[in-house]
């Protein structure tokens, strides 16, 4: 891989400047990992009012296209508002590219194996991961404008509800792993060290033959602490029972040995292996 330089001439006002952040902005798809042009005259060039045509004509298709977000890439450093090329033609580079074995990041200037521990997946750049390495990445994300910028933008109202639309469907695809999150979270706030999974859980189920052990209903399972988190005991493969919602919200945080049967309390021992 070519030496990458440590100064830059800017394309329009012909300066030359050090390589870095400070004097040009970041950009994924270029040779060197940032824009032609300085940060002084790039911020010039925003005062530009964007005007988007019609037509634009793709320069590697020679395509006359409609300018529109269906055909082009949105991009806001383009005066039209969108990216010269094509989706088609810019899918097509993704496609013949090979990711490199090995990749230099920009700022460090460090070669590390071109993998997702090492650098960031970006989907508009043609390597399909960010020029700067994720040490280097996470430096900038601890800067303060960078952290007030992420929060103006958590903190749109389409975002948020964007974001409350994909948690909604996500609890709803991964049940499982919803239900042990909010397990964990709960031990936690209750300083009880829980370490059961998602898998554990679906053994326990197995073992009670995805039914109470209390009253034998098939419906509304919950997977129940034998002996309460309340006095710390966490959830384990020998803490665990089968209880449907309404035997759960009887028990509540009782000892087994004033809710469960003489009889009860052996079979689970004996079989079950809860004690």
């Amino acid at each position: 891989m070519e030496m990458i330089k440590e100064t830059k001439v800017c394309s329009k006002c012909k300066i030359e400047k050090m390589l870095n952040s400070d004097n040009f902005h970041r950009q994924s798809n270029s040779k060197d990992g940032y824009r032609a042009d300085c940060k002084t005259c790039a911020t010039t060039s925003s005062d530009i009012k964007i005007c988007t045509p019609e037509t634009k004509m793709c320069p590697k298709c020679k395509l006359n296209l409609p300018c529109t977000s269906e055909y082009f890439n949105k991009s806001s450093r383009h005066i039209t508002g969108f990216e010269s090329r094509c989706r088609v033609c810019r899918n097509s580079e993704r496609e013949e590219y090979i990711t490199p074995v090995s990749y230099t990041c920009t700022k460090c200037k460090v070669t590390l194996p071109c993998d997702i521990n090492n650098f960031r997946k970006n989907k508009r750049s043609i390597t399909g991961f960010t020029t700067q390495c994720r040490a280097c990445m996470l430096d900038y994300d601890r800067l303060p404008e960078q952290k007030a910028k992420s929060k103006e933008y958590r903190n749109r109202p389409e975002i948020k509800e964007k974001h409350k639309q994909y948690v909604k469907q996500h609890q709803i695809d991964n049940p499982g792993v919803y239900i042990t999150a909010t397990s964990k979270y709960n031990a936690k706030k209750k300083d009880v060290n829980e370490e059961f999974t998602s898998e554990d859980r679906r053994l326990v189920y197995i073992r009670f033959n995805n039914k109470c052990y209390n009253c034998g209903y098939t419906e509304w399972l919950e997977v129940d602490h034998f002996r309460p988190i309340s006095k710390g005991n966490p959830l384990t493969d020998n803490n665990a029972v089968i209880l449907c919602r309404y035997c759960n919200a009887s028990k509540r945080d009782s000892d087994p040995e004033g809710f469960f049967s003489e009889e009860q309390m052996k079979e689970l021992s004996e079989v079950y292996k809860v004690y």
